[in-house]
Parts: C-alpha cells; structure tokens; sequence
C-alpha cells in the first residue's frame, strides 16, 4: 500500500507534485526508476538503501536531496557514478564505491555533510570537479592508483581531512582542491605532477608539512595563500614561475629557498609574510612583481644577484627590518615606491642606470642616510633623483617641525668634483622651500640661521653641529655619494 504525506520545505526533483513524497512500508524496488541498467531515480524515503544488482550506473541526479539516506550499499555491477549523483545527500555517512567504478563524477557528492571516510578504487581514471566539495566531515579519503585527474574545487571545504596521499599515478589537478581544508596537516603528492594549480591549498591555515614533487616548473596564482603554519619551504630546482600570491599571508614562513632556475616571481607572491627573514633573488629571474615582498616585517636581509631585470612597484614595501639594500647593474626598471615604508632603511645602492626608473620611492624612509651611484650616471637622471626627493619630503616639513622633530636634510658634497656645484645648485633652490616652511618656528634667528646653512651650501658638519647645538632632532639626513673607479663593483 501507497501513502502520500504534504512535508512543508522539501526540495524533490521531478515529482509531479513537489510538496509530495513516498513512504513504503514494503523493501522492494518500487522506489528505484532504473532503464538499462541505470538508476535513473530513487524515490523513497530509507535511511539504508541497497542498490538492486545488474545497476551499472547511478545516474546524474539519482539520489539528489534524498536527505533521509544514511546508508547507501552499492552492488558490484556499478561501474560509473555519473554528475550529481549523491548531491546534498546531507545525512549521508557511508558509501561504498565498488572496485569497478571507473571515475567519480561533477559534484558527486557535493555537500554530503555527514560523510566520514571514502574509499576510491583503483580502477577509477577521474576525481570530478567539486566531487567531495563540502563535505565538512569527510576525514579519510583514499585515492586509488588508477586516478590520472583530480576536477577543480574536488575537495573544497573538508574541514575534517588532515592528511590525504595523492597517488604517483596523478598526472594533473586542476585549481581550487583544498580550498579551506582547515585541518590539512598534511599533503603527499604526485612526483608526476609538473605544476601546482591556482588555490590549490588556499586557506589550509594548518598545514605543515607538504614536499614539493621535483618534475614541478610552476606554483599557480595562491597555491599556499594563508597557509599560516608554514614555516620553512624549499622548492624543486626545476621550478620557473611562482604564481601572484603563491604564499601570500603564509605568516610563520621563516626561510624560503628561491631555486636558480625560477624565472618569474609574480606580484604578492611572499606578500605579507611577516616572519621571512632572509632572501636571494637568483640572477636568472627576469621580474619580480609587484608587491612580491610587500610587508614582510623581519625581512633584514635582500640580495639580488645580477641578472634580475625587472622589479615591480612597491616590492618591498613596509619591510621594516631592511637596512640595506643593491639593485644590480643588469636591472632595468624599478617599480614606483619600491622601498616605501621601509622606516629602517639606511642605504640602498643603484649599481645599475637611473634610466627608465621612477625613483619616488622613497617615502617613510626616516632613517635613510645613503644613496649611492654609478659614477657614470647620466646628470638628467640625477636630476630627476633629486627632485624627486626632495619634492617628496619637503612639502611635509612645516607638519614635522612643528612637532619638534625638527629637519636635517642635505647632501654629501665633494665625493665628486663634477656633482659638487650641481648640488649646491639644489641646495639653494630647495633650501628656499625648506625656510619658508619652518616659517612657523618662533626663534626666527635659529630658523634663518638654519636656512642660511643649507642656502649657502655649507658642509655637513656644520649642519650637524648647529643642529645639535639647537637640538634638533633630524628628521632625515641624505647622504648622496659616487663610487669613481668601477673596479669597486667588482
């Protein structure tokens, strides 16, 4: 006997009349709509259901929002899990995927939110797009030699999952995988993998340990972004192109190893990284993006080796730990504010031309002392640093001196004869700005005294000296100086 119930907020698919569903007193094979061996429909209302044998397929939308089923025995004959098949089956806690099943299909078992283990045969060729995607209990899974694809977002939101082994037999995955496997402790991959995709492990806040296959030539675009329990990663020789905010947000990263051959670093790709210290950026790098080391506070030490042609804007941006940095001679362009907000940073050293540079970039800079040249740089590009300095830092002076931090900003003169009286020259012109500013000082004879100093070009020393007789307190001192023999960039 056949009874029909109204169940207010139910989501049927294809019934006649939504807001109707079948109960059966009776275990039979009412419920399954099956055509040539596939299960086109379950219709009842089980919590433990069994496949009829002779099924080979469970057809696209099959068990789609059965909510009741809990348990779900499939016969040996199913050799093909097609799209959607289990989709929302929220209450679903086992499956059994027979050993002939030969892939899983798009969003499979796509919000199946209370299935905890399963178990993928090894004559299984495909994961399908968002196969397993929120299954948020999902804690072991089981990926069978056979698989050669894993879809995009395959295992997206298993919050439950710490550790999972991708098969040697995987030879591509597409983007999005792991995205917010939140207690992903750790990943074995596939040493026949040639690239890690875009948000591969976006969002894994708790993983730790994951070796990079050593066929892998590329990190896709957020392969580790804010994978915060990151501390050290080494990456395979052979890798050329770390993808834009490849470990961006990774916070307790400490130690990155930049392999020779990598050609591109794209922009935030270490972003963030607070607690990097250390870097080599390897002289077969064309580009560096921007941004690529924006805010990695401990970052003290940079070296760039010559080669590098191309760094982004605002690439070091806020690292506050930098003293000292070296743009090599083969670099031929240099992003706007490249080292802005490096409040620490005392010298920074252009071995190559000013040529095609913007070299405002110096903002924030309090602490900077030196700036050193290529002795033969061309005069307009000088001319061009220097305004631009002083165009950045003088307009502010008035705000500065009035909170008693007072001003100290000249030049080195007479390292170079031939810069001298073109230096002069800016302190005159400049140093008309600077007077005018601290206008609003009220000992007026300090302040013209002051502004004599710089207006008539004298020496540093007697700058100093009066400053500190004044007590003032520099605000920034520049200091720019040419190396005359060549052989001292050897």
């Amino acid at each position: 006997m056949v009874m029909y119930y109204t169940i207010e907020d139910y989501e049927p698919v294809d019934f006649p009349d939504e807001n109707k569903r079948i109960f059966s007193s009776e275990d039979d094979k009412e419920h399954f709509e099956i055509e040539n061996g596939v299960l086109i429909r379950y219709t009842g209302n089980k919590t433990r259901v069994s496949v009829p044998e002779g099924v080979v397929e469970i057809g696209s939308k099959a068990f789609q929002y059965s909510y009741y089923v809990k348990n779900i025995i499939l016969p040996d004959s199913v050799i093909k899990i097609a799209d959607h098949a289990f989709f929302k089956c929220s209450a679903l806690e086992n499956v059994n995927i027979p050993t002939g099943v030969t892939g899983i299909g798009n969003s499979a078992f796509e919000e199946c939110l209370n299935l905890k283990e399963i178990d993928i045969p090894d004559k299984a060729a495909f994961i399908g797009n968002s196969a397993f995607k929120g299954c948020t209990n999902l804690g072991k899974i089981k990926i069978g030699n056979g698989v050669t694809k894993i879809g995009m977002c395959a295992f997206v939101a298993c919050c439950k999952l710490k550790e999972i082994v991708i098969p040697d037999s995987v030879q591509e995955i597409l983007p999005e995988t792991f995205i917010r496997c939140t207690s992903l402790e750790r990943c074995v991959l596939s040493a026949s993998l040639k690239k890690l995709p875009r948000d591969m492990f976006n969002g894994c806040a708790a993983l730790t340990e994951i070796d990079i296959p050593a066929a892998v030539k590329e990190i896709g675009a957020h392969c580790f972004n804010s994978c915060t329990s990151l501390l050290k990663r080494s990456l395979p020789e052979d890798v050329e192109t770390i993808g834009e905010g490849a470990f961006f947000l990774c916070k307790n990263l400490r130690f990155f190893h930049i392999p020779a051959n990598v050609k591109h670093i794209k922009a935030n790709a270490f972003g963030g990284c607070k607690n990097l210290d250390k870097v080599i950026i390897p002289r077969r790098l064309e580009d560096v993006g921007d941004h690529a080391f924006d805010g990695c506070g401990l970052l003290h030490s940079v070296r760039i080796e010559n080669g590098v042609k191309t760094i982004g804007k605002m690439c070091f941006e806020s690292c506050i730990s930098l003293r000292e940095i070296t743009f090599p001679e083969s670099v031929e362009k240099v992003g706007d504010g490249i080292i802005k907000g490096c409040i620490n940073l005392e010298k920074v050293t252009f071995l190559c031309h000013l040529s095609g540079m913007d070299i405002s970039a110096f903002t924030d800079c309090d602490k900077l002392k030196e700036i050193v040249l290529r002795a033969d740089e061309q005069r307009e590009n000088i001319d061009k640093l220097v305004k631009n300095i002083h165009r950045r830092y003088c307009s502010h002076v008035s705000e500065y001196v009035k909170n008693l931090r007072g001003i100290n900003m000249a030049f080195k003169l007479g390292c170079s004869r031939q810069y001298k009286n073109l230096y002069k020259d800016y302190l005159v012109s400049y140093g008309e700005k600077i007077g005018k500013a601290l206008m609003d000082i009220n000992d007026m004879d300090s302040l013209r005294r002051y502004e004599n100093y710089i207006i008539n070009g004298d020496t540093l020393d007697k700058l100093r000296e009066y400053s500190l007789a004044k007590r003032l307190i520099p605000f920034t001192a520049y200091f720019l100086s040419f190396k005359q023999d060549e052989d001292d960039w050897e």
